[in-house]
């Protein structure tokens, strides 16, 4: 599945780089189900760009159908990102703590000066690629269950950059006000 969504926030785009670079722990905290976000690592060899490692764990509301095979702890993961300052973009993956061996997921997030230099456009965009069932549910259940829990597992990226956007936003204008 491949997904694409694009945020405006109104701050230059030098702002909101820094602040997602580099403040993503505090980001995390504004955002309602989301339970932490984690700094794991921060290195940059010489010159090149700076790569970061961010540990995820949320707690969204689930569907019916599938809370009774959602677990908690199988909404974490490790957000894997390399920083490009000179094309202010950000090429990303993420290794998901219980399904790490049957989702591939990874793409980028594009920062762009909008509003005349008064603001940044932030274009996010992916792909989830799944390498096979996700459950071990037999029987009647086994499809509808894995659709359910891969359509969840789906949107569940594009509407978390949503709302880190948001709280992105909502953190700026504490600071400038």
């Amino acid at each position: 599945m491949n997904f694409k969504t694009v945020s405006i926030i109104k701050y230059p785009v030098e702002v909101v780089w820094v602040t997602f670079r580099d403040r993503f722990e505090e980001i995390g905290e504004r955002v309602d189900n989301v339970a932490y976000i984690r700094e794991v690592d921060r290195t940059r060899s010489g010159d090149g760009p700076l790569q970061t490692n961010y540990e995820w764990k949320v707690d969204p509301p689930l569907p019916a159908l599938i809370k009774g095979y959602i677990k908690p702890e199988m909404l974490s993961w490790n957000d894997i990102a390399l920083w490009r300052e000179e094309d202010f973009q950000c090429h990303w993956h993420i290794v998901s703590h219980y399904f790490k061996d049957k989702m591939n997921c990874q793409g980028e997030t594009h920062f762009q000066s909008a509003m005349g230099g008064r603001g940044c456009r932030l274009t996010f965009q992916g792909d989830i690629v799944w390498k096979e069932g996700l459950s071990a549910i037999a029987g009647f259940m086994e499809g509808p269950v894995n659709r359910a829990i891969e359509q969840v597992l789906e949107n569940m990226i594009p509407k978390n950059f949503h709302k880190i956007t948001q709280a992105t936003s909502l953190l700026l204008a504490a600071e400038n006000s």
